[in-house]
């Protein structure tokens, strides 16, 4: 994995590169690039646990409605 800081008139952004990847994440003003992207990974997973949440509660409401359809 390769890792490059691009500094921009507007705005600075973290380059990650690596086999079959790539991905930019815009850095926060005031804070390190480190801090940065650590608080970035942080605020996806607590998305991405807010999402698994939903799955499972859509998962649940779709097994309500096929027991319902078998018992009418």
């Amino acid at each position: 994995m390769k890792v490059n800081i691009i500094v921009l008139a507007e705005a600075a952004y973290a380059c990650i590169k690596s086999d079959h990847f790539v991905m930019d994440v815009r850095l926060s003003p005031g804070k390190s690039a480190i801090d940065s992207m650590n608080e970035s990974a942080k605020d996806m997973r607590a998305k991405a646990d807010r999402l698994i949440e939903y799955a499972k509660r859509i998962e649940s409401a779709a097994s309500i409605l096929r027991i319902e359809a078998l018992t009418v």
